[in-house]
């Protein structure tokens, strides 16, 4: 078991987040799940199941609250910690080397965002850890039946995100490379392989049901949604978002993979990170869809700086290493969790000289959009609301419709909108394109953003009815219309019908 100093980084990885997660509201993507989570399926446009299944689970016990919402991606923040240590240990390492994964992973900027509201990502990044884990103990001769483990907890990782077929294409890729070709002579690796397959069999029935969406999706997101970096920018998204002061620990840890020497005989962790990191910069992908290989390279710099260490009898090195991953981890934890208020997370973001580069072609605002995206939802539905009961009592529910141009403007309504009266809002944006609106023709329908000249081809009436804003929310999200239409030109089934929106 790892040291007891590791537990106690876990145990203060998830308290941090517990004690802040409500500071500033809940996420865009978190709307989304919870309106997934009234409806579980095998499948959604954007994603597996997974992670809908343990939110739908969390929410019929705890409730929706951010604090109920957020429990499980915190735990999995927290041992994320615990794996990255026993990582170290499995590679060698001692108390130093498992302290030393287990504070880089837990400060790492990237890492802790990702950990700090619900979504798969959090539960991605333990599986990644898991898996390397596993690929260890195979690569140091353990019995080939883990890799029916590996087939197992790979097949729940893919039910959980897709982007674990990029670290199960890596280790194909590394076991070739490397003496553990030896294992395609084994029966396991393919029963495993099998294995994982059948996990993701009903995900992919799934789609095949409804002519491939999340292929549409991904499509049309590469398309017109990714920002396309180049190569120096991918690397650099890569050195800010596990901390450019960390970098050269995970870099001796890729560095100590790679060369001859003691980490050599572990070399397959090494070339899968390099070939998840060419793979998807080649693909023009997001560059956070990295991040989940980093905790095995700080454990690997763990075990790197512990091995240069033995030679010297002093223990001031280790005390310098341990202080400076403290020091530069504390520094940006106002960056990656809502300590600050807004208006001092800005002033302290621009004391750092930091400038978000946006990972989508979409828009901006002060902030980063892990954080812009948890401003203005509440006061977008008071707004909804206040048109809402302006309306004469004839054109209330259940003749009114709230339809939202995207599933967070709908996930606010169906989140908020009962404390104000309102009926559920619809929408054609990905997974809320199947959840069609009731069958009635509505008398009169409230739709969020867009533009008036695209609504009045759909409606003969169409009025502003108020205008939301909300200074630190992303930029399409403030300054935004509510448009009251009435008489529709076309029955809503067949607009609806047009209008998906898959991205």
């Amino acid at each position: 078991m790892p040291t007891k100093v590791v537990w106690l980084i876990a145990l203060a990885h998830f308290l941090l987040h517990a004690l802040t997660n409500g500071n500033y509201g809940i996420f865009r993507d978190e709307l989304y799940y919870l309106d997934c989570a009234r409806h579980p399926a095998w499948g959604y446009v954007d994603h597996p199941p997974l992670s809908i299944w343990l939110l739908a689970a969390t929410r019929a016990v705890f409730g929706e609250s951010i604090h109920a919402s957020r429990l499980l991606s915190e735990l999995a923040g927290a041992a994320l910690v615990v794996v990255a240590a026993f990582l170290a240990k499995e590679l060698g390492g001692g108390r130093f080397a498992q302290i030393v994964a287990a504070l880089a992973t837990g400060f790492a900027p990237a890492l802790m965002v990702e950990t700090g509201f619900y979504s798969m990502n959090a539960f991605d990044l333990l599986f990644w850890a898991v898996l390397a884990w596993m690929v260890v103990r195979i690569a140091k001769g353990a019995d080939p039946r883990w890799w029916l483990c590996f087939g197992v907890v790979a097949g729940l990782g893919l039910l959980n995100k897709i982007s674990v077929l990029f670290l199960g294409f890596a280790v194909i890729v590394a076991i070739l490379l490397t003496n553990l070709r030896r294992q395609f002579g084994r029966w396991e690796l393919y029963v495993g392989g099998l294995i994982s397959a059948l996990f993701f069999l009903p995900y992919i029935l799934w789609n095949a049901a409804r002519d491939w969406p999340t292929r549409e999706f991904m499509e049309n997101a590469k398309r017109f949604k990714i920002v396309a970096l180049a190569p120096a920018d991918f690397l650099g998204e890569q050195i800010m978002g596990m901390n450019p002061l960390l970098a050269p620990l995970w870099i001796g840890g890729l560095i100590w993979l790679l060369v001859p020497g003691r980490g050599a005989r572990y070399r397959v962790l090494g070339i899968i990170y390099v070939t998840v990191l060419v793979f998807l910069m080649v693909q023009h992908a997001k560059a956070y869809y990295v991040f989940p290989a980093y905790a095995m390279l700080f454990a690997a710099g763990g075990c790197a700086l512990e091995s240069l260490f033995q030679r010297w009898r002093s223990k001031w090195p280790r005390g310098i290493v341990l202080t400076w991953i403290v020091v530069v981890g504390a520094a940006t934890i106002p960056l990656s969790v809502p300590l600050l208020s807004p208006e001092n997370f800005v002033r302290y973001q621009a004391a750092l000289g930091i400038k978000q580069k946006p990972a989508e072609t979409s828009g901006d605002a002060e902030m980063p959009q892990y954080f812009a995206d948890r401003f203005g939802w509440e006061n977008m539905t008071a707004v909804v609301a206040s048109v809402y009961n302006a309306l004469p009592d004839g054109e209330k529910k259940p003749q009114c419709l709230i339809i939202g141009s995207n599933y967070g403007e709908i996930g606010a309504i169906n989140y908020f909108g009962s404390r104000h009266g309102l009926p559920s809002a619809f929408g054609v944006h990905n997974n809320h394109f199947y959840w069609e609106p009731p069958t009635f023709e509505p008398s009169v329908v409230l739709h969020i953003g867009g533009s008036r000249e695209f609504l009045e081809r759909l409606f003969n009436d169409v009025r502003l009815g108020a205008t939301i804003h909300s200074r630190y929310a992303m930029s399409y999200e403030t300054n935004l219309p509510v448009f009251v239409c009435r008489g529709p030109k076309t029955p809503l089934r067949e607009v609806w019908r047009a209008a998906k929106k898959f991205i």
